[in-house]
């Protein structure tokens, strides 16, 4: 975890990439590590293929189907 309050989009590190922008294919894998809430921040994402898998702590993810929240457990 970082030492000093970081959130989802300063926490994000890039740790390997594979492809071509001129064929418009490729891939690349991301870690990240947050300790604090992103407080008048936001990240979109406008591709629609970006899958993030937390590791460790919960979130709060919306069911596929109903208002309610449910909470992540730690893996």
């Amino acid at each position: 975890m970082p030492t000093e309050p970081t959130d989802f989009i300063d926490g994000w590190v890039t740790m390997a990439g594979n492809g071509a922008a001129e064929s418009m294919s490729g891939c690349a894998i991301h870690l990240y590590a947050a300790n604090r809430s992103m407080q008048d921040r936001f990240f979109y994402n406008a591709d629609g293929e970006l899958l993030i898998v937390p590791k460790a702590a919960s979130t709060s993810q919306p069911k596929w189907a109903g208002s309610k929240w449910r909470r992540s457990r730690s893996w």
